[in-house]
């Protein structure tokens, strides 16, 4: 009986299969290297996912592992970086003329409706001297600057109508209480009820602050800036003007040329022991 090659091929498969189940021993399993970390491997069906749901193996930091059909962590974002504060001593500008007023009784603002009148310091239109309470302030400024050995100022017409415009501003701007951006030096103060002081106390008011003022260390601050500007030495004009404001009275005074200037203070603002 011929065979055909075929016939001969699968008797020969069937034997070898013989042999090996007879043997007793049963073939090693050639081991699998596993993969390196990291690298996906699909997780078998009805494991907890969707067949071929890549698990992600942890990483050499240590970082958490996605499991199948849970979304993969999500990094932190990173903090805001933040802005560096300005290096300390940086200088901050400090204004020349000086701060609030002394003794300031915070006046109500009028209500609407309500006038505001201006209380003019009457002062010469020439060169001569000054009557009623352009004469009370003027002498009160030069009698304190008389003790600090500051020459007396005199009266301007010119300067005293910058004044009281400025203090009809204030006035008419609901008791507004701020400083002008005129070309002199400033003062200002307020006071209520009106009528309850003359003109030496708001000169009187200011100048307590020679108290607080350091010989030592001059120069200019908030809390001296009012005397300072009274005595400066090289101020030879002053013009003052008031207005009525809702029951208090609102000052201001100008001086020509302005004191509080940098640098001039041990100059122009001398002790009282100078005589």
């Amino acid at each position: 009986m011929t065979r055909s090659p075929r016939s001969l091929w699968l008797l020969a498969v069937s034997l070898a299969a013989i042999a090996a189940c007879g043997s007793g021993a049963s073939s090693q399993a050639t081991p699998i290297a596993p993969p390196p970390a990291g690298t996906p491997i699909a997780a078998p069906d009805g494991a907890g996912g969707s067949a071929g749901t890549p698990v992600a193996g942890p990483s050499d930091r240590g970082q958490p592992v996605a499991h199948p059909g849970q979304a993969a962590p999500v990094a932190q974002s990173a903090q805001a970086t933040a802005v560096a504060p300005p290096t300390s001593g940086t200088p901050v500008a400090a204004p020349q003329q000086t701060g609030d007023a002394p003794r300031a009784t915070p006046v109500a603002a009028p209500p609407a409706g309500q006038t505001t009148s201006g209380m003019p310091v009457a002062g010469p239109s020439g060169g001569g001297a000054p009557s009623g309470p352009a004469a009370t302030i003027l002498a009160a400024h030069n009698a304190y600057r008389a003790r600090h050995c500051a020459p007396p100022m005199r009266w301007s017409a010119a300067i005293a109508d910058v004044a009281q415009r400025y203090a009809n501003e204030l006035a008419q701007s609901g008791c507004a209480f701020r400083h002008s951006r005129s070309r002199y030096g400033e003062n200002l103060m307020r006071f209520a009820p009106a009528g309850s002081h003359d003109a030496s106390y708001v000169v009187s008011a200011w100048y307590e602050e020679v108290s607080a003022y350091d010989y030592a260390h001059p120069g200019f601050s908030m809390n001296t800036g009012h005397f300072t500007q009274v005595v400066w030495s090289e101020s030879t004009e002053l013009g003052c003007g008031v207005a009525v404001c809702d029951g208090g009275e609102t000052w201001v005074c100008n001086y020509g040329p302005p004191g509080n200037v940098t640098g001039r203070f041990p100059a122009n603002v001398r002790p009282a022991t100078c005589q």
